[in-house]
């Protein structure tokens, strides 16, 4: 705009010099002949601040094109220097014009900054390692971040969607919904050691696994539900689903109402409850929703410094039978019909393999024998030697009995019978 009224200023300083100071009235040069120098009211002074105020003299010819060539420099009579704004787009265009120019921008350290027309503004944060956009701090850490990321343009997209807040809540990332983590996230690091999102009734996580050959890929599940109570009362529960036959099946469940643990699936299998709120002081109890009535606890050892309480087992016998590691364990064998009963191979240590035997019929002969031929029969503090067998008296007598225990290795000993019960001979 200056340029422009500067041109209009000059365009009439030139058409009033030569209509009223080169020619007179009559058409004739004024103070000289015609074709001559400067005449006395045209100067050829330089343009300067000395032109300011006068209204007496006009520039000569050479003094207006000594200014006007700065601005037209081919002298083609235009101000649009094509080969200046040329060279200018050529410096732009290169890089490194481009990083001068921007570090023109810079100015004074904790200063400067670039403003964009769309209202972004990039301000460096006083130390020179970062830069400030908004209320966000991006220095060489951040940078190496996201350079490490791999982040597509999808993914940003997602990231600019993500809804959160700023000052009191810096820590975490806040989704809206359904946030989808990919890849190997290691949430057990200490930095992600929480997932904070809006409350939801009945949270859940779900794990999927690649080798799953469904297509919802899912292999389990993880939810917690609020049961009852004030605030600062609550009590909820959480359970874990696993699939069993392409169906989410519970396999853990607490619930803080009953303070019981469930484990197993009662709907295809078996189920125990630990029940740790019984109502009776220093007591838990331990039972089934599929009707569990046998635990086998293999070859652990119970220690104890309480006492165990219960009931041995029953198990009839009418047929020769070896009897069991269960059987053995304790168990009240009543016969009922006149038969050979081998002790099963439960005596190469003194394990402590226990069993009752009752002739529960009349006149029914019992015939007991080893699997193991190498151990030995006590009958009453008398060893019978290997492979020897112990017969009941097999008479009227109703309800002999004779207890059997491996006391050492190799060695049934008899206690507490009744009835006359004999060395029987080799065993059949």
């Amino acid at each position: 705009m200056k340029t422009l009224k500067l041109l209009t200023f000059l365009t009439a300083v030139l058409l009033f010099s030569s209509l009223s100071f080169a020619h007179g009235p009559g058409g004739g040069p004024i103070g000289g002949a015609s074709g001559g120098g400067a005449s006395a009211n045209v100067e050829d002074d330089s343009y300067g601040a000395e032109w300011n105020g006068d209204t007496t003299n006009a520039p000569s010819q050479n003094a207006l094109h000594d200014y006007l060539v700065n601005f037209d420099a081919d002298l083609d009579g235009s101000f649009a220097d094509e080969a200046w704004l040329l060279a200018q787009e050529a410096e732009l265009v290169n890089s490194a014009g481009l990083a001068a120019a921007l570090d023109d921008e810079v100015g004074s350290a904790g200063g400067g900054k670039a403003v964009f027309n769309i209202g972004a503004e990039f301000v460096e944060d006083g130390s020179g390692d970062a830069i400030i956009i908004g209320s966000a701090k991006i220095g060489q850490t951040e940078l190496e971040i996201l350079d490490d990321c791999n982040i597509s343009t999808a993914r940003l997209n997602m990231l600019a969607a993500i809804a959160g807040s700023t000052g009191t809540n810096t820590t975490n990332l806040v989704f809206s919904e359904n946030p989808i983590l990919t890849g190997n996230p290691d949430l057990a690091d200490s930095t992600y050691d929480s997932l904070i999102g809006d409350a939801v009734a009945i949270p859940q996580v779900v794990l999927k696994d690649l080798n799953n050959p469904g297509t919802d890929k899912e292999i389990a599940k993880i939810y917690a539900n609020f049961l009852s109570g004030a605030d600062g009362a609550e009590d909820g529960s959480i359970f874990i689903q696993a699939m069993l036959g392409g169906t989410e099946r519970t396999v853990f469940d607490w619930d803080s109402d009953t303070e019981a643990l469930t484990l197993g699936d009662s709907a295809t299998g078996e189920d125990l409850i630990f029940d740790f709120d019984t109502g009776t002081a220093n007591e838990a109890k331990v039972n089934s929703n599929s009707g569990v009535t046998e635990i086998d606890i293999s070859a652990i050892n119970f220690v104890t410094t309480g006492s165990i309480s219960g009931r041995p087992k029953l198990y009839s016998v009418s047929s020769n039978t070896t009897l069991s590691a269960e059987q053995m364990s304790g168990g009240i064998i009543i016969v009922t019909a006149a038969v050979e009963i081998s002790l099963g191979d439960f005596c190469d240590s003194a394990t402590g393999a226990m069993a009752m035997i009752v002739q529960a019929d009349d006149s029914e002969k019992i015939e007991i024998g080893v699997t193991d031929t190498s151990d030995d029969m006590i009958l009453d503090g008398t060893a019978l030697g290997a492979n020897q067998e112990i017969d009941s008296p097999g008479d009227a007598t109703q309800d002999n009995f004779l207890v059997i225990l491996c006391r050492e290795t190799n060695e049934w000993h008899t206690y507490g019978r009744s009835g006359v019960w004999v060395d029987g001979g080799a065993a059949d």
